[in-house]
Parts: structure tokens; C-alpha cells; sequence
């Protein structure tokens, strides 16, 4: 049995009596908002449907005019900083001839390398959508850049051979790479010592 707080509804074509009514209007609740959006979307949607000739004439239509926007920004190349563009060349050189992965193509790496001078307005911040050329993530993940001198005396492994001391830190940039790498190829890699041989 129903107490009779909110009408009941009887069957599913009936409907449930909200109690908005244009009496309620003077009461201020969470529907007043909605209300007024509802109204001004109407009085807009009214205008630009009727009313477009004589608003553009009061300059609040949509005009035809494509707006050009000139930042006046370099070129790329010209923006980018020869310490970066070294970086980058100076990696993808050395994944290519230890590990045979590019990480950038040729034609971009020969137009980094010939890059001479400073910039006039050079690019801020990181310059390329790689993990690894951000300094954070970089020592997020123990990666040591090429870049660094002495690179394989900072970087401990544990066996006795001297010569695979980069393994480790490279294997950062080969898992984070391995998307990239063919399939045939990773198939036969084995993360452990001795895997730049």
C-alpha cells in the first residue's frame, strides 16, 4: 500500500508529476540553472536560425573569412638546438650499429647532423616525443645517455667482463623500442648478458 508522499504511478503510460510549474518559478532549486541555459540556447538557436543577415551586420555572426594565424615560428631545423639534435643523431647511430635498430630515419638524421649554429629562436623544453630525451624519465628508468662521458664506468653490471658494461642501461631503450623492432628479430632476443653480441 502507498503512503501517498509522491503520486503513484499506476501503470508505464502514466507519468510521474515533477511539481515544476510555472508557479514555481519564484523558488530557487538545483532546476533554476538548467532553466536559464535552456532559455539562452533557445534565444540563440531563435537568432542564428532567423536572425543571421542582421546579427553578422552587428558583427556577432559567423563569418566566411578564414583567419590566418602567422606565430612566426621557425622552421624545425632551425629551432632545434645542436646539443639536441647531436643527442639524437648520436643515439640512433649507436642503437643502429650495435643492436641494428633505427630510431629515426636517415634522411632525418643527415638533416640533424648538418645542423650548424645556433638557433634565433630555439625550441624550449624537450624537442622530441622519445622517453628517453627527457632528463626525468631518463633517471626514472637508470638510463645513462650516450651522451655522458665515461658512460660505461658509471654503469655496474655483475659479471667481470668489461666490455658489455652498456648492456644494461641499453636494454632500457630496447624494451621501450620494442614496438619498433621487426618481429622476427625479437622473437630470438634474450634479455641477459651478452646481448649487444
Amino acid at each position: 500500500m502507498f503512503n501517498g508522499y509522491i503520486n503513484p504511478i499506476d501503470t508505464t503510460a502514466s507519468y510521474m508529476k515533477t511539481g515544476h510549474t510555472f508557479n514555481t518559478l519564484t523558488q530557487v532549486s538545483q532546476a533554476i540553472p538548467l532553466l536559464l541555459i535552456g532559455i539562452a540556447i533557445t534565444i540563440i538557436f531563435f537568432m542564428q536560425t532567423f536572425m543571421s543577415d542582421l546579427l553578422e551586420e552587428w558583427g556577432f555572426g559567423f563569418s566566411d573569412v578564414e583567419i590566418e594565424v602567422d606565430e612566426n615560428l621557425p622552421n624545425f631545423f632551425n629551432a632545434c638546438k645542436i646539443k639536441d639534435s647531436e643527442w639524437y643523431v648520436k643515439e640512433d647511430s649507436y642503437y643502429n650499429k650495435t643492436y641494428s635498430m633505427d630510431l629515426i630515419e636517415d634522411s632525418l638524421s643527415s638533416k640533424l647532423d648538418a645542423l650548424a649554429g645556433p638557433p634565433k629562436a630555439p625550441i624550449q623544453g624537450i624537442h622530441w616525443y622519445v622517453v628517453l630525451a627527457n632528463p626525468y624519465y631518463a633517471e626514472l628508468f637508470a638510463y645513462i645517455p650516450l651522451d655522458v662521458v665515461n658512460r660505461a664506468n658509471l654503469i655496474a653490471d655483475d659479471d667481470d667482463n668489461e666490455d658489455n658494461d652498456c648492456e644494461q642501461s641499453d636494454m632500457v631503450a630496447l624494451i621501450l623500442n620494442l614496438a619498433f623492432i621487426s618481429e622476427s628479430f625479437v622473437e630470438n632476443i634474450e634479455f641477459k648478458s651478452g646481448i649487444s653480441a
